[in-house]
């Protein structure tokens, strides 16, 4: 509209202009011509014609000059309508057009061309950014949706119990899993907190209470415990409840408290487990002459041996949990963290020396190996430090460098193998006990070849480190070695020779029997592995069977049979003959299961009385029926203990790979349900996995 108008005015102002010149000049010539015919003293005709003249003249010029000042007034202002009029149809590719005018008009032409395009540029960034904001709010909406869903199913999915509690009223709303875990019809549960508190164990109630009232009254963020309930079949199930307050009122008073409660049952019995295996490696450990440390990843101690503590003077409950740092120093934790790079890199150990004093001030030296310690997955996660107190042993190397013919005395006397090598493999020197252990005379063993002498192996061993050796550097490996028909694990330390020149021309070697130390670092990898009781496979390494056996059925489209076994009536031996019957009975069971297979299959204990049978050699499922009876027949007859008879039998459920699961966590949750379905069907059975 305002265009609109402009353009309707554009002729009037002309037309005024050129008016208004033409009246100013029509006024000023008829003054002049009055002031003329007073003082000319014109008559009245003359005085008409001149002024009639003079009035066409005046007309004329101001005709003129009004249509020159207009065309140079108004023209502008008719662009500029016109661009304003394309602009008002929303076209953007425009400009105002340069006119001839004054400099006034030429300037505010060029400035409404530069607020045109300033405005154009900004209309332009803000749609582009209307419409990126459009497209990231839509693609939030999206992600936004999909981790719903995503949520959802993974509560659904995780047999989790969520819950919330009106802290005010007391009443406390649970998800229908809450249902399921009691044995109740499903549904959601709606409650108040005494119910819930009358299910759980008098002795257990003040812990949980304290927890619950110390997150509501803002001692802590949230409370996190573990604890009973107990079921509508009267059994108890260990489940860990979890909470926080979510809402309180403007003095801070507790309003709404939400949280969860997960099942842990076999959490606990698997720590029951875990204890009762501690033990006995702790008996084993204690008793080897090393110190023995478990640390994880954060160098924390998990475990120390007796010798350990005793070195420092510390008891078990002043080490676990506080770093190497906080126990044997800030350099030996940086050392251990320099040597764990090895270990990380994929190497099974790592040796090196270390001295520190000990609690009467003496420096003593260690030999220390570092073990790296596995997870189910083969990740590490920490590592086992075994030490070894050398000083004695370095102390009499050492003084045996000093003088030749001190040397031959006392080497003769330790019990190491000492020795002194040259660059190019031959023996200079050896003591008694080097020529006596690898059953050579001294007279003809000296001054020959390594190889000649000891073989082969160990001269390759040594001439590998002679460049080490040049650069005056000691050096210490293990090795194998045969002799007179035994294997032995030997530790060689090599320490420069120097001539009278301070130039290196061999090594002093000393050579020490570490069959004993591997012996336990392989009882320590046993025990690992190894149910102490039945000495079967425990659940990882059954575990790490079944996968590999798997894997090697893929690879030759064969199939694996797994057998779940769960014993019936084991809990009643326990409480009539007591557990040590029950561990007897264990190991009996184990005897008879191990006698119905053949040699190439498995038979492991999962923990507890649960076992478990691995069946390879491509099964099929009328061969793992055919085990599964037998299995079941072998318990039949009654134990014959030393508390009196015992009597059980065994619930099988079998999973076929790949029918029944073609990953081992798959068969074997497979399998368990099976197993509970031979139990649900009467005990005393077998049950294939059904989907």
């Amino acid at each position: 509209m305002p265009v609109t108008n402009v353009n309707r005015r554009a002729p009037r102002l002309r037309s005024l202009i050129t008016a208004g010149i033409a009246l100013y000049a029509l006024i000023l010539v008829s003054g002049l011509g009055v002031l003329t015919a007073l003082f000319a003293e014109l008559s009245l005709r003359e005085l008409g014609t001149l002024m009639l003249i003079a009035t066409g003249e005046a007309i004329a010029i101001a005709a003129l000059a009004g249509s020159i000042l207009a065309r140079r007034i108004a023209q502008p202002m008719e662009a500029w309508a016109a661009v304003a009029d394309r602009i008002s149809r929303n076209e953007r590719d425009v400009s105002f057009p340069s006119v001839r005018g004054t400099a006034e008009l030429e300037r505010l032409g060029a400035t409404l061309q530069a607020m045109f395009d300033s405005l154009a540029q900004h209309e332009s960034a803000l749609r582009a950014g209307i419409v990126e904001r459009t497209e990231a709010r839509t693609r939030a909406v999206v992600e936004l949706q999909g981790d719903r869903d995503r949520l959802s199913n993974a509560l659904q999915g995780s047999r989790l119990v969520i819950w919330e509690m009106d802290v005010v009223t007391g009443a406390v709303r649970l998800s229908i899993e809450w249902s399921r875990l009691m044995g109740e019809p499903e549904g959601e549960t709606v409650t108040t907190l005494e119910d819930l508190r009358s299910l759980v164990p008098l002795e257990e109630q003040p812990a949980l209470e304290q927890a619950i009232f110390a997150a509501i009254k803002g001692e802590s963020e949230a409370y996190d415990v573990d604890h009973r309930v107990r079921r509508s079949d009267g059994t108890f199930l260990w489940i860990r409840s979890r909470g926080r307050v979510t809402r309180r009122d403007a003095n801070g008073w507790a309003l709404l408290m939400v949280g969860t409660n997960s099942e842990i049952e076999r959490r606990k019995e698997a720590e029951a487990a875990a204890r009762e295996s501690e033990a006995r490696l702790r008996l084993v450990v204690d008793n080897i002459p090393l110190m023995i440390n478990l640390l994880d990843r954060d160098f924390r101690h998990v475990f120390a041996n007796r010798r350990y503590l005793d070195f420092f003077g510390l008891q078990p409950d002043a080490v676990i949990g506080r770093t190497l740092a906080e126990v044997a120093g800030a350099e030996a934790q940086v050392i251990a963290t320099s040597h764990m790079r090895q270990l990380e890199a994929g190497a099974l150990g790592v040796t090196y020396a270390r001295e520190r004093r000990d609690s009467h001030g003496v420096v003593r030296h260690f030999e220390v190996r570092l073990v790296p310690h596995l997870d189910a997955s083969g990740e590490i996660v920490g590592h086992f430090s075994l030490i070894d107190d050398v000083t004695e042993r370095r102390a009499a190397a050492r003084a045996l460098a000093e003088n030749a013919a001190e040397l031959k005395l006392i080497t003769d006397g330790v019990a190491t193998l000492i020795a002194r090598f040259d660059l190019e493999g031959r023996i200079r020197f050896a003591n008694r006990r080097y020529f006596d252990f690898f059953g050579v005379e001294p007279g003809w063993a000296t001054g020959r070849r390594i190889a000649e002498v000891v073989g082969r192996d160990a001269e390759d061993k040594y001439l590998g480190h002679v460049e080490a050796l040049r650069r005056g550097e000691e050096v210490a490996y293990e090795r194998e070695a045969e002799v007179r028909g035994q294997r032995f694990h030997l530790e060689v330390h090599l320490v420069p020779h120097l001539n009278a020149a301070g130039a290196v021309d061999g090594a002093y070697v000393t050579v020490t029997d570490i069959t004993s130390r591997k012996l336990a670092e392989h009882l320590l990898e046993q025990a690992a592995l190894t149910d102490p009781l039945t000495s079967l496979p425990n659940k990882r390494h059954f575990g790490e069977r079944l996968a590999q056996a798997i894997a090697r059925a893929q690879r030759r489209s064969s199939r694996v049979a797994l057998l779940f076994l769960d014993l019936d009536g084991f809990k009643d031996v326990n409480d009539r003959l007591g557990h040590s019957a029950g561990d007897t009975l264990l190991k009996e069971v184990a005897a008879r299961l191990l006698a119905c297979v053949r040699a190439g299959d498995t038979v492991g204990r999962l923990g507890g009385d649960e076992f478990a049978v691995l069946l390879e050699s491509n099964r099929s499922t009328d061969d793992a029926d055919f085990v599964a009876g037998k299995l079941v027949g072998a318990l039949h007859d009654p134990f014959l203990l030393a508390e009196g008879e015992a009597s059980v039998t065994c619930s099988v459920g079998i999973a076929l790979h790949p029918a029944d699961g073609e990953d081992a966590e798959t068969l074997l949750r497979h399998a368990d349900l099976a197993m509970y379905g031979a139990k649900q069907a009467g005990k005393n059975r077998f049950a294939h996995w059904t989907p």
